[in-house]
């Protein structure tokens, strides 16, 4: 005869084990699963998160301009590029935003001067306000998948710096394709020999090189930040919504600059920099909703089950 257990001990050895929210292997609706990710995005607090990320990605931006002003007067970038890549700029930047970044740019480049200690700062503050938004991501997603952290401070901020250059460029090179991918195809036609003959190159492949990048950037977030090892199928679908909220909050953000650009200073400055940190807000936003949808498909299988890794 076996060892007799008793209820009690059964009670609490049962009681150890952790229990996901659905039994494993029911099926959902679609419309269970929207009632449950809501109630994480709620429960969670991700609304206020994505504030704490907004605020440190918009604080990023201003030593990340002073180093790009920096670095152009150091390496002697021609006066002609500089010129065509703030008309570039102002495509989809504000005209007063646009105003404000050119005169600090020809100002240096007019001079002719640069401070090692001005270079420095401005690379190491964009790093450190620019992971620091990263981290608070990592927490987020930390708690969507019930883990608890266990890397160190050093390897949290290597991760944090390595997601955060590559979310960066994967996002810059998507909104440039999104938002931009008409200019690019019109100067195509222009520069190159026969451009005229060139068929709708950029309008064809715009949106799903586009859609392919940040659903990128989304995924390598889903998958490296958590302190779980979540598999690649596994963060597709949260990736996919991100990338749809986000095309319809990039296409809005495009309709704003193309339609609202004549306001005065003063409201045009306003105006622009409100747009400008919803538009941060929203996609900080949309990212922890993608992440949240993830870890209630992946229904607790990763709960208080910290790998870290």
């Amino acid at each position: 005869m076996g060892p007799v257990v008793s209820r009690q001990q059964g009670k609490t050895a049962r009681s150890k084990q952790p229990v996901a929210d659905v039994v494993p292997g029911t099926r959902r609706s679609p419309w269970l699963i929207v009632k449950q990710v809501f109630g994480r995005v709620i429960n969670h607090g991700c609304t206020e998160i994505s504030g704490e990320m907004a605020f440190d990605f918009l604080f990023a931006i201003f030593p990340a301009a002073l180093f790009t002003s920096t670095l152009i007067v150091y390496i002697g970038v021609p006066a002609d590029f500089v010129s065509n890549s703030l008309d570039l700029l102002g495509i989809f930047l504000h005209a007063v935003f646009r105003q404000m970044i050119e005169d600090n740019i020809r100002t240096l480049v007019a001079s002719s001067t640069g401070s090692h200690s001005v270079l420095t700062f401005g690379l190491l503050g964009a790093i450190w306000v620019g992971s620091s938004a990263v981290s608070a991501t990592i927490k987020a997603l930390n708690k969507a998948y019930g883990v608890k952290e266990t890397r160190s401070f050093l390897r949290l901020r290597l991760l944090s710096l390595q997601l955060m250059i590559g979310a960066g460029l994967a996002m810059i090179l998507a909104f440039n394709l999104l938002i931009m991918g008409s200019w690019i195809e019109d100067q195509m036609h222009r520069l190159l020999p026969m451009g005229h003959l060139l068929p709708n190159i950029m309008g064809t492949l715009k949106w799903p090189a586009g859609f392919m990048c940040a659903a990128a950037m989304a995924g390598m977030l889903y998958r490296s930040a958590p302190n779980c090892r979540p598999r690649i199928f596994e963060v597709l679908p949260g990736a996919a919504l991100f990338t749809i909220l986000w095309y319809f909050l990039s296409e809005a953000f495009g309709a704003y600059v193309g339609n609202f650009s004549y306001y005065n200073m003063m409201t045009g400055l306003l105006q622009g920099f409100i747009v400008l940190l919803l538009w941060i807000y929203l996609t900080a936003l949309f990212l922890l909703i993608g992440g949240e949808l993830n870890a209630e498909l992946a229904n607790g299988k990763y709960a208080d089950s910290s790998t870290g890794s």
